[in-house]
């Protein structure tokens, strides 16, 4: 007896038969299909794909947030809220029940961090070609201290002051 698979001379092959995408540029085959709700979209063609796009996020300055949480805190509706930033009511609720509806304190930065000012002496440092070690030494701080600095804020060529500060606060 054959093998369901070898039957009229074919060989069984566990190859899944290529799929095919035609259209005015001939054809090409598919690598993936994704399947969302009523229909389904090719993703994945030969040498190029679509790009999903995800929707934009409610992105709010702290101003605005400071704005929401007096808001809120006045006993304003959520749909009031977004009404003024011109959003919809749920971009705010995230917002506020990140914290449980309680207005979260106002960020400080440890005594230890470094400065601006720390960071401003550091960028002329690294103008002038100094060593880790002498601008250290200036700033009363650890080489390692101002080597983790540098080391993850764009090394010692592209080292700028502000947009360090700006990422750590980011950061932290």
């Amino acid at each position: 007896m054959q093998h369901p698979g070898t039957a009229l001379g074919r060989t069984c092959s566990r190859e899944r038969p290529k799929a095919v995408f035609r259209d005015h540029c001939g054809e090409r085959p598919v690598r993936a299909v994704s399947s969302k709700g009523d229909r389904n979209t090719l993703i994945f063609l030969e040498g190029w794909s679509v790009k999903y796009e995800t929707p934009s996020a409610n992105i709010y300055t702290d101003k605005q947030k400071s704005e929401m949480w007096d808001r809120w805190q006045r006993g304003e509706s959520m749909s009031s809220i977004g009404r003024r930033f011109d959003r919809a009511s749920s971009s705010i609720f995230p917002n506020l029940a990140v914290t449980g509806g309680i207005r979260p304190p106002d960020r400080t930065r440890s005594r230890f961090a470094l400065t601006l000012i720390e960071r401003e002496e550091i960028s002329r440092g690294l103008a002038a070609k100094r060593s880790f070690r002498s601008i250290a030494r200036i700033l009363r701080r650890s080489p390692s201290t101002i080597r983790r600095e540098i080391g993850r804020n764009d090394g010692r060529q592209a080292y700028r002051a502000a947009h360090s500060d700006q990422r750590a606060w980011d950061r932290a």
